[in-house]
């Protein structure tokens, strides 16, 4: 079984993870984008914190999943600072740990309903482990853009 703690744990390691690739990032670099119609910096790590938002307001508290994209997308095209943005995804962070730590050890393993329109009858920790992984794809986003700059994307796992 999944344990809660075991999940935060994982967590935990994808946000160490995410920081330490977004370490070469100075607040200059907020509205680098690779072309005009993607995400900057500071927007690409605003995306990663709304996104843990999205999971930890949504499943991991027991509600419906927020469909308004265009609502959030509006929002994180808002943001223009690299440290900002890195603010809102530890606070982000910092409250769905707090949350995972507070679910009951039987929720893991609990089905998602049926009709649930993202992860429809998949055991309840699949939601982490979707988190998870939506913050590594950024993270290697992240590191292109790292690139694109001209700087040297850190191993994130040391």
């Amino acid at each position: 079984m999944m344990s809660p703690e075991v999940l935060a744990q994982d967590v935990e390691a994808s946000i160490k993870y995410l920081n330490t690739t977004l370490s070469p990032f100075e607040e200059s670099d907020s509205s680098f984008a690779p072309q005009p119609d993607m995400f900057t910096v500071a927007q690409q790590i605003a995306h990663v914190a709304r996104t843990i938002e999205w999971f930890a307001d949504g499943p991991i508290s027991g509600k419906p999943w927020d469909m308004e994209f265009d609502k959030h997308v509006e929002e994180i095209r808002s943001f223009t600072s690299v440290a900002d943005a890195k603010a809102w995804v530890n606070k982000a962070a910092a409250e769905a740990l707090a949350k995972i730590r507070a679910l009951p050890p039987e929720w893991a393993e609990t089905l998602s309903p049926a009709d649930d329109p993202i992860m429809p009858g998949l055991p309840q920790f699949r939601v982490i482990t979707a988190m998870i992984e939506h913050t590594a794809h950024h993270r290697g986003s992240l590191a292109v853009y790292l690139r694109l700059l001209g700087k040297v994307p850190p191993v994130p796992y040391f």
